[in-house]
């Protein structure tokens, strides 16, 4: 193989990875807010009093 071909598929296959990794860890945050929002409510129904999330969450906020 070529030299060129070989730095393209390295390209593809480094900036694939990259998206994947993206993917997956949007596809994550998703279910645990579904899961949060989904606990919130079914505790709102429950008739417990639920706080609201906070701003900035607490691993933003430390010093």
């Amino acid at each position: 193989m070529e030299l060129s071909t070989l730095m393209a598929i390295e390209f593809f296959a480094f900036f694939g990875g990259i998206l994947a990794f993206g993917f997956h860890q949007l596809h994550s945050l998703k279910k645990l807010a579904r899961r949060d929002e989904e606990r919130r409510a079914e505790a709102e129904a429950n008739g417990a009093s639920v706080e609201p999330p906070p701003a900035i969450p607490g691993w933003m906020a430390r010093r």
